[in-house]
Parts: structure tokens; sequence; C-alpha cells
């Protein structure tokens, strides 16, 4: 197995980890389903990138790291080129709009070093006391079905398009 494919298989892993999550879901574990979606989302764009660096299309200095509208803003201003132009055309159906704002919602829930409300660590709640995800109130269920969505759509979406560019190499 190659890593891009690694990262695509742990991405519909962790997908189906927070699919558990939501048939077990309360308010306290609603933090749960929302970080193995989170990092669904972040593991699917990560292996694409992979992909698309190791079949040579695009620029092999790419650093990782948690913030996922970063890629996808590179992957859709990516030039267009005769070679790649399904390619080009499968990254604009899959990174529509509504997805592109449903990521930056994803990625505002990504672990980081700013004490903001987050899937996983303490934080600071409206700059008054310190609570937890997995407090009851932190994720509405609509939210969750949010995000849940975005994460399948990612991980099937790219999945597929990762399979074609298999076949392709």
């Amino acid at each position: 197995m190659d890593e891009a494919t690694a990262w695509q298989r742990q991405a519909q892993a962790d997908f189906e980890a927070g699919a558990h999550w939501v048939q077990h879901q309360s308010g306290a574990t609603r933090c749960q389903a929302m970080a193995k979606f989170q990092q669904a989302v972040e593991k699917a764009v990560k292996g694409l990138v992979i992909r698309l660096r190791t079949n040579g299309i695009m620029a092999p200095n790419i650093v990782m790291r948690h913030d996922v509208e970063r890629y996808v803003s590179a992957l859709v201003r990516r030039p267009r080129d005769e070679r790649h132009g399904s390619v080009s055309g499968w990254l604009s159906k899959l990174f529509d709009p509504q997805t592109r704002s449903d990521i930056r919602f994803v990625d505002e829930l990504a672990p980081s070093a700013a004490h903001r409300r987050n899937t996983e660590y303490p934080y600071i709640h409206h700059e008054e006391s310190w609570t937890f995800p997995a407090d009851e109130g932190t994720f509405t269920a609509d939210e969750v079905v949010r995000v849940r969505q975005v994460a399948y759509r990612l991980t099937d979406g790219l999945s597929k398009l990762q399979s074609s560019l298999r076949r392709l190499a």
C-alpha cells in the first residue's frame, strides 16, 4: 500500500468511528463524533494531496498541517492543463462553495494553540471561564450533521478520485 492510500483508508476508518459515536450520541459525546469527522476530512484531503504529488500533478513541497482549507484553496486554484483536465473538473465539483464553507467550519474545530472551542481540549467559553468539548452544550445535533455530511462527501468522493488517479499512474 502506498502513502496516499494509507491516508485515505485512515480517513474512512475515522469516518466510521465518527458514525459509531453518532449512533451513541448524547450532548456529552458529540465531541467524539466531531473529532473523528474533522480528522476524516483532514486525512482524506491530505491523502489526495499526496496522491497528486506522487502523480506529478502538484508541487512536492507541501507541508502537512491541520488547516484543510489551505490545501483546498491550492487545489481549486491549481492551473488547468490538458493532461489533467478531468482532475480539475472533479476538484471543482467536490470543492463547491458549500463544501468549502463546511471545510472552513471544520477547520475552526481542529485543536489549536488558541483557547477556542474545539473537539479535543478544554477551552475558554465566551472569555469567561474554562469548559471542555464533552460538556453537554458544546456542539449541537445540527453541527454534528453538518460535519458528518462534509466528511462523508469528502471521504467518499476523494476515495473515488484517488482510485482513478492510481489507475493513471
